[in-house]
């Protein structure tokens, strides 16, 4: 290993259980910034004694309708002589990331004519992409950023290497939301027999068609939500896909010739209840 490889040799491996496949437009790996600045931590020191970041915030307005918050960080680490020595500083930058502060509120990734939203986490979240760009840059899970994490095998090999259990998350949330859209598309025509709520077994009632497919959408609504309840693990990114996963289900109870806007209504406010509890990166 040359010298001026030194850093990136150390720190370009990522443990798998620390990242997550999103489908957005594309497939991608994407990786959680707290795994970078463990590894920054863990390679440097604490954060503020052997490496840190400064951060200048500024706002750009593309249209009255559209603001962008803008984060310049720069990144410094000590490059320590020896033991016992403050070392010497480096630094690179300023890398920048910028996040959507003001704009339209969007459905599957569209626009929403009349409608705005303000995002008032925006510039954390510039913050955050402008720092796990620049660490990148240093070589932090460079194994992801060229594309290695597309080769199974180098997953599997990571896996061992460092002996971890990629625990339940967003992702495995977001393949029960693909499981339900692809099962449940018959909520369109289908007219099950069940049982409503508060009906009992001694005495069984049978249902009209419009009672059990009531049942049935209420089911499938209840599901979903409890899905959005574990939200404060998700990004953004899950979140998305796993409104997209429901596609075919939303789009359909949102049909104003249905008798299901009620149950819409309640599956969007759980939505946006999960925008505000979902786990922002800092």
């Amino acid at each position: 290993m040359s010298e001026n490889m030194r850093i990136w040799e150390a720190v370009s491996k990522t443990d798998p259980k620390h990242t997550k496949k999103v489908t957005f437009g594309r497939t991608f790996t994407s990786i959680d910034a707290h795994w970078q600045i463990h590894q920054a931590t863990n390679q440097f020191g604490p954060v503020g004694e052997g490496w840190g970041y400064s951060v200048a915030h500024s706002v750009i307005t593309l249209t009255p309708e559209m603001i962008l918050a803008v984060a310049d960080v720069t990144v410094w680490w000590l490059d320590r002589a020896g033991a016992g020595t403050l070392g010497v500083q480096h630094s690179y930058g300023p890398i920048r990331g910028t996040c959507e502060m003001y704009g339209p509120k969007t459905s599957q990734g569209k626009p929403i004519p009349g409608l705005f939203v303000t995002d008032e986490d925006a510039p954390k979240k510039a913050m955050t992409d402008a720092l796990t760009k620049g660490l990148s840059h240093l070589g932090f899970s460079a194994d992801v950023f060229l594309r290695l994490f597309d080769d199974n095998r180098y997953v599997q090999k990571m896996e061992k290497e460092f002996a971890g259990t990629p625990p339940a998350g967003p992702s495995q949330s977001s393949a029960n939301g693909r499981s339900m859209a692809a099962q449940e598309p018959q909520l369109i025509s289908d007219r099950p027999k069940g049982t409503l709520p508060g009906k009992t077994a001694a005495k069984p009632t049978p249902l009209t068609p419009a009672e059990a497919r009531a049942a049935k959408i209420t089911a499938a609504t209840d599901k979903r939500i409890d899905i959005l309840k574990n939200t404060s693990g998700w990004t953004r990114a899950a979140l998305d896909q796993f409104w997209a996963d429901n596609k075919v289900w939303i789009d359909w109870m949102a049909h104003p010739d249905n008798d299901s806007l009620a149950e819409y209504e309640r599956f969007s406010t759980a939505f946006a209840n999960a925008e505000v509890n979902m786990r922002e990166e800092i």
